[in-house]
């Protein structure tokens, strides 16, 4: 079933009806009854146009899964469900590194800055030197992000890349006492994350997710779920039918 809203959710044909028989799923398209499509659970038969889109069906079908799992097994687990939260933040719960890796980078840039502010008053050499630490750790971070992609939602991965990389520049334009470069930097965040809210607000992603917790509720599979894509252009309804035999 996961496998199914994570394919209707990527390819947003509108309406369809999805039928389940033994460990398969028939995708009907409601707005053209003649087009079924046939998904196994291995989704070797799959209609892709790419692999990176293929790569995204599978990312978004393990993140139903751990989604399930994290509800069931949380109703029994206090310490789960406490952690629930930070979980669903990320793609998958083996991306949880980011976390820990978020913090120490947090608290090394803070130790290098200090001593840059000793450092400045003494020895132009030491001062470079923690500059280019600075520097170095934000565009590491950035690297990162940009290939690993944990967040579960693309906006956030591009968000936090881009967040990396202005305070590099920040970085840069303090080095150059240029404030302008440095203020532009800080606030250029600001802007893509504006600029995401108006014109990416949506994404398969999160339109798979809010399938999935309108289909299934209490772990109990339900006969129906509707959302909407959210556009800036146009609105565009997507409904799930579930048929079990």
């Amino acid at each position: 079933m996961a496998t199914s809203v994570a394919y209707v959710a990527l390819t947003q044909h509108g309406a369809v009806c999805v039928q389940l028989r033994g460990g398969q799923g028939i995708i009907t398209l409601l707005d053209h009854p003649s087009q079924t499509i046939e998904l196994d659970v291995d989704s070797s038969n799959m209609r892709f146009k790419n692999e990176s889109e293929k790569l995204q069906h599978h990312a978004i079908t393990e993140m139903l899964l751990e989604h399930c799992i994290l509800s069931e097994v949380g109703k029994t687990d206090r310490l789960l469900e406490g952690a629930k939260e930070t979980l669903l933040k990320y793609a998958t719960c083996r991306d949880l590194w980011m976390e820990v890796v978020l913090k120490l980078v947090a608290v090394a840039v803070v130790q290098v800055v200090s001593a840059a502010q000793v450092a400045s008053s003494a020895d132009e050499n030491d001062f470079l030197i923690s500059l280019g630490k600075v520097m170095a750790i934000n565009l590491g971070m950035a690297s990162t992000v940009w290939m690993v992609r944990p967040y579960a939602h693309p906006q956030v991965n591009d968000l936090q890349c881009f967040c990396f990389l202005c305070l590099t520049a920040s970085a840069l334009g303090f080095r150059l006492h240029m404030a302008w470069l440095s203020r532009c930097a800080l606030l250029a965040p600001l802007l893509l994350a504006a600029g995401q809210a108006a014109l990416q607000p949506d994404s398969p992603e999160s339109l798979a997710r809010r399938l999935w917790e309108d289909l299934v509720i209490d772990g109990v599979p339900q006969g129906s779920a509707k959302t909407s894509v959210l556009s800036r252009r146009h609105s565009l309804d997507v409904s799930l039918s579930l048929e079990r035999e």
